[in-house]
């Protein structure tokens, strides 16, 4: 583009390779400079320049053809400026009817003829609901709708998968309750079980007791008669070396353990 405004080059300007295409922008493929560049509105001239492929002399003014593409960019650029200028794309113009000057080549039709009705719900100074219709006729203006339609519509699909996933959790989330609640009633039927158990054993030992001391009875007496035996003999040890209760004569506490008189005295 730098090269085409200092007259190295020639750029279309607009044409197929507008991004806009509605001439809001350029088109940078490039163009011939002798004699390729159409201006817009004008009809094509590809038929004349090939039929004048022989010849050796050129129809073009190679002044007025610069002075064009000079004013072609001046005034794409203003179309642009003033298309990014607008703080509003979808307000309605005074007069649909009118056609800017500077944008004859902007479309203000569709080529099918469709129109967007619209009908909107307001209330009057009195409260009362009133229905206002509006008819746009506005390409890029019905294009703005349809994108803010759809984009509503893939914002619903959005909260529809997600209120679908939040159900599907829901499930999973009974289904592992469900299990948990199985696992713990079998761990409380295990425990019942295991203190069932320990009170049978309980109820089993004491049994066996009280049997034992049913039939140990006669037993006693003997028991105790040994005991009263026993119970008058003193069974504290004296020492045979000095004399002494307490230990023996083997016990290094002996005070004779290391004397000639104690035999067990080491040697």
């Amino acid at each position: 583009f730098i090269n085409s405004t200092q007259m190295r080059a020639m750029i279309q300007i607009h044409g197929v390779g507008d991004p806009t295409g509605c001439g809001e922008g350029f088109s940078f493929l490039k163009t011939s400079m002798k004699g390729g560049f159409v201006k817009s509105g004008s009809p094509s001239s590809n038929n004349n320049s090939s039929n004048k492929k022989g010849t050796n002399t050129h129809s073009y003014n190679v002044a007025q053809q610069q002075k064009a593409y000079d004013e072609e960019i001046a005034k794409t650029w203003y179309t642009h400026t003033k298309s990014l200028s607008i703080s509003n794309p979808f307000e309605e113009m005074t007069n649909p009817d009118e056609i800017n000057q500077t944008n004859k080549h902007v479309k203000t039709d569709r080529d099918d003829k469709k129109i967007l009705k619209i009908v909107r719900k307001k209330r009057d100074e009195n409260g009362i609901i009133q229905r206002q219709t509006i008819f746009i006729r506005d390409p890029r203006v019905i294009q703005g709708y349809i994108k803010i339609k759809e984009q509503d519509k893939e914002d619903v699909n959005k909260l529809l998968e997600e209120d679908t996933s939040k159900i599907n959790n829901l499930e999973e989330l009974e289904k592992q309750k469900k299990l948990l609640q199985l696992e713990l009633a079998n761990l409380e039927k295990s425990q019942q079980r295991r203190a069932a158990r320990q009170n049978s054993k309980r109820n089993g030992g004491a049994t066996r007791t009280e049997n034992s001391v049913d039939n140990g009875s006669d037993l006693a007496g003997v028991t105790d008669g040994k005991a009263a035996r026993n119970k008058g003999k003193n069974t504290t040890r004296r020492c045979a070396t000095c004399g002494q209760i307490g230990h023996i004569r083997t016990n290094k506490s002996c005070p004779m353990y290391s004397s000639k008189d104690n035999p067990a005295s080491p040697k």
